[in-house]
């Protein structure tokens, strides 16, 4: 997820994120994007093919999301927005660790109250995806698939 603070112009940071995404995806990993403007702040959802058209797995470290982070604050600027890559921690900010998706969507009661195994994935699947929630199970469980291939994993 890519953020600013309230007040920052929602279609700057779309296109900042586009930018970033064509130059450090474009050919080698399918991608799929959208802008949130539901909360004061404007963030934009990036979701990524773990693996490459090329079909090497996409490895993410410490230092790749440091570079991505720089990368989209240098788009940023060149939209005539000032953004720094600043790390929460180096901004005194903290969060607690979220709970996976599935867990979310039962609280939130877009699912029944359940355990996530006894569910089918045609159940589940639809109702993450309808919900937003998609894209942080996918974060979470490390694996992301291509739907647009055959329909789904199962």
């Amino acid at each position: 997820m890519f953020s600013m603070p309230p007040g920052t112009p929602p279609q700057k940071v779309l296109s900042a994120v586009r930018n970033f995404a064509r130059e450090e995806f474009y050919g080698q990993h399918r991608y799929a994007m959208v802008l949130h403007t539901d909360e004061p702040h404007p963030h934009v959802h990036l979701v990524l093919k773990a693996v490459s058209e090329q079909g090497v797995r996409l490895n993410i470290k410490k230092a790749t999301l440091r570079h991505w982070r720089s990368q989209f604050a240098s788009h940023l600027r060149v939209q005539g927005v000032a953004a720094n890559a600043t790390e929460r921690a180096v901004r005194g900010e903290s969060r607690s660790a979220k709970k996976d998706g599935i867990y979310r969507a039962s609280l939130a009661e877009i699912l029944p109250h359940t355990r996530p195994s006894e569910l089918s994935p045609r159940i589940w699947v639809p109702a993450l995806v309808g919900s937003g929630i998609w894209h942080h199970a996918l974060l979470e469980t490390g694996e992301a698939y291509d739907f647009s291939s055959d329909g789904g994993p199962w």
